[in-house]
């Protein structure tokens, strides 16, 4: 009888969320299967190269049996590649988990039909355009094994590189707002045209009506701040301590000079850097003027963790429309008390979800506010009412 072993190969330029979001997905999956895991190395560059170090990751696979060494003791595995692309999905018409465990079982039957007593070892590769099948299979199969404890990985690697807690223990409310712009940022050139970088959502790359739509989707920096102020200003019998991480331009006029020119120059780079430093202070530097407020923006290691670190501890989240990292960071690092409370900004008329995004969003304690319309005194007492009963006095 032939032995079904399997791994997952992550897409390699997706951030971590996205990678262990896949991750997840296809181990359970293989797992719902009774086949055997072994542990291929996850890498990435999107995010950084460290960043399953700082997060405890690597120690925590280290316990599984590794596929390096796999292959060294069984010579004689056959490899079988399987690639669950949207398009293969629509093809053999997949769109529950029954019909896409029906197609793996008959796809590793025809693999390995041909002989028997020989050790298989199937490669689940997650494609860039994978996401169905990773949301069917999180949509139905919920529960986060055991044996992925990445919560207490994190806190075990916290601990081990004694890194100063995001937000200081003062017992005031813990108020996170993450304002991504990096490569989903809109850029405004002379002419008043303006430049869209988010072609994954976006019909167009330039348009000239900021009441467009898409333009709607994008949530600029000062109208985080004037949410932010105004917010705050109702919480005023609360004492609260803020922290507004971005991720800033720099990779914003990256994109754009990779859209303009293919010829990059040190000195071209250079010039990036320098633009982008200085639209992050003008678009930044109004936060500076809030009291009890820490700014961090652009993307080093230790910018990265410390907006891990602050997702993982804040009670209030405060986010906008560009981004899906803190869902699913949320929902991959499950808290058993003091769960935050997910704010989702957004102007358009109907709330901009994306499918991929439900089975994590399903998981949040989370409340919706629309920036042109929505009542923030209604707001306030929705999550005051929460952290009552939600959130320990110390916070």
């Amino acid at each position: 009888m032939n032995q079904i072993y399997f791994t997952v190969i992550p897409t390699p330029h997706s951030g971590f969320t996205d990678q262990l979001n896949q991750f997840v997905a296809f181990y359970k999956l293989g797992k719902f299967l009774e086949y055997s895991y072994v542990h291929t190395t996850f890498t990435n560059h999107r995010s950084s190269p460290k960043i399953y170090e700082l997060l405890g990751i690597n120690q925590l696979f280290a316990q599984f049996p590794q596929v390096t060494n796999f292959i060294a003791e069984y010579n004689e595995t056959r490899f079988v590649e399987l690639i669950l692309t949207t398009e293969v999905l629509e093809e053999n018409n997949i769109q529950e988990f029954i019909r896409l465990k029906n197609y793996i079982v008959n796809f590793v039957k025809v693999q390995t039909s041909h002989t028997t007593n020989e050790i298989f070892l199937i490669k689940f590769i997650s494609p860039i355009q994978g996401r169905k099948a990773v949301f069917i299979t999180n949509f139905y199969l919920t529960k986060l094994p055991e044996e992925l404890d990445f919560y207490s990985a994190y806190q075990t690697a916290k601990k081990q590189q004694q890194r100063p807690p995001a937000f200081p223990n003062s017992g005031k409310l813990k108020v996170l707002v993450h304002i991504r712009q990096g490569d989903t940022a809109v850029i405004e050139i002379p002419g008043r045209i303006y430049i869209s970088l988010w072609k994954q959502h976006f019909p167009k790359t330039i348009y000239l009506n900021k009441l467009d739509d898409s333009f709607l989707k994008i949530i600029e920096p000062e109208e985080y701040y004037y949410f932010l102020t105004r917010f705050l200003s109702f919480l005023n019998e609360k004492s609260y301590i803020s922290i507004i991480s971005s991720d800033g331009y720099y990779k914003s006029f990256k994109k754009l000079s990779n859209i303009l020119t293919r010829r990059m120059s040190l000195l071209f780079d250079w010039l990036v850097l320098w633009i982008a430093n200085i639209v992050n202070k003008q678009k930044f530097d109004v936060f500076n003027k809030m009291p009890d407020a820490k700014l961090v923006v652009g993307e080093t290691d230790d910018k990265l963790i410390t907006l891990i670190d602050a997702t993982l501890s804040a009670n209030i989240i405060i986010v906008g429309t560009q981004q899906g990292m803190i869902p699913k960071l949320l929902s991959l690092y499950p808290k058993t008390e003091n769960k935050p409370i997910l704010v989702n900004l957004y102007k358009t008329e109907n709330k901009p979800y994306y499918s991929y995004l439900e089975s994590s969003l399903a998981k949040m304690n989370m409340t919706d506010f629309n920036l042109v319309s929505g009542d923030y005194a209604l707001l306030v007492t929705e999550i005051a009412k929460y952290l009552d009963s939600n959130i320990d006095n110390n916070y």
